[in-house]
């Protein structure tokens, strides 16, 4: 979203996944440890927040309070899931 000229951010629940794959987001503050319960940004602060494969890592007696906490989007969220199957 950078390189089309786009303010971006984003959460990831381990700091060490941070260190290890985003250390220049993490120094430049684009990217910050953070949790889909107590999301570190106030409502309305976006146009758009995007979740892509992260809700089926979610323990259901969360859905709710996961939910409830996308208001931080003022116009879009967007949801993008993997496809599971029973059969392997």
């Amino acid at each position: 979203m950078r390189q089309y000229g786009k303010n971006a951010y984003g959460i990831e629940l381990s700091p060490a996944v941070l260190e290890k794959e985003c250390p220049d987001l993490l120094s430049k503050k684009y990217v910050e440890a953070g949790i889909l319960t107590n999301l570190p940004y106030e409502d309305n602060s976006f146009d758009l927040v995007m979740s892509s494969d992260v809700l089926e890592h979610i323990d259901p007696s969360e859905a709710d309070a996961v939910g409830s906490s996308f208001t931080q989007a003022s116009f879009f969220v967007y949801f993008s899931e993997k496809q599971w199957s029973s059969k392997r």
